[in-house]
């Protein structure tokens, strides 16, 4: 999306995946019922008891944007020049159904064989003019990446998630100082959107290099049970963008009954996963 300082290893970031933290994703519906259409996805992690919502965009074609929407979706396809694959598969409407039928959540440790994750923490496609919009991913070179490689000289990678919850927009997020970094965002109308939130314990190294939501630094996750609700399209959750990404405040309402709490941890091989960051041996800088 162009900012090249908000996620990332190290004190330069915003969010340094050398340490733990909290993403928070909500779900938000076009009439503020449960039974409403996903028309945007949310997010704002916190760190260190603060919060900061998610970045808005610097390319000139998207750069008012910070959130998941159907316009921001094809203004990224055309910025980048990619071929509109969201709108012709059914654009956040299909997403919204599939919510409805009901989704897993599942995280790993993995390597991919065909771009070498390239496209998360590199520049990609290799060939193409690193200043071009969207190319510049990461920097990470772009001879990294290779499966071999990764699983030989990282045999030991591990990746913490804990604290994993799901339910109403201001319910997932207990515990969580709601002190911001930001002044952006709206109390939500309504607190019967589903959100969700992940603490990323360390950011391990994996893959090539280095939120959360992916690879080797942290990761972001979206668990769901149906699309979230919320009159306000920065519907609060807690002031805090831990790790998820993308975007706004707290609306503490019903500590709904239905929220639930669990912990995961994946290794890539026989290796002990702790609740401590681990420090990554990666020069690699993801960014967002």
């Amino acid at each position: 999306m162009g900012n090249q300082t908000f996620f990332g290893p190290g004190s330069d970031f915003t969010i340094d995946t050398t340490k733990s933290f909290t993403v928070v994703t909500r779900f938000i519906t076009d009439d503020g019922t449960e039974t409403g259409a996903l028309s945007e996805i949310t997010r704002f992690y916190v760190q260190d008891g603060v919060s900061y919502e998610m970045p808005y965009a610097t390319w000139s074609g998207i750069e008012d944007m910070n959130s998941l929407t159907e316009s921001q979706c094809s203004a990224a396809k055309t910025e980048f020049g990619d071929e509109d694959d969201h709108k012709a598969k059914g654009g956040l409407e299909q997403l919204s159904l599939a919510m409805k039928r009901g989704m897993v959540l599942t995280m790993s440790l993995w390597t991919d064989s065909a771009a070498y994750c390239l496209w998360l923490d590199s520049d990609y496609p290799v060939t193409a003019d690193v200043s071009d919009p969207g190319v510049a991913r990461g920097t990470c070179a772009t001879t990294t990446g290779v499966p071999d490689d990764v699983i030989s000289e990282q045999p030991d990678a591990t990746v913490v998630f804990s604290n994993i919850r799901f339910g109403d927009i201001g319910t997932t997020v207990d515990g969580i100082s709601t002190s911001s970094s930001s002044t952006t965002s709206a109390t939500a109308t309504s607190s019967s959107v589903t959100s969700t939130s992940t603490t990323t314990t360390s950011p391990s190294t994996a893959t090539t290099s280095s939120d959360a939501s992916t690879t080797t630094s942290a990761s972001t996750t979206s668990t769901i049970t149906s699309p979230s609700t919320s009159t306000s399209s920065e519907a609060n959750e807690a002031d805090d963008e831990t790790t998820s990404a993308s975007e706004v405040d707290a609306e503490a309402d019903s500590a709904a009954e239905d929220d639930t709490d669990s912990t995961t941890s994946t290794t890539t091989a026989p290796a002990t996963t702790t609740s401590t960051p681990s420090t990554s041996t990666s020069s690699c800088n993801r960014r967002h």
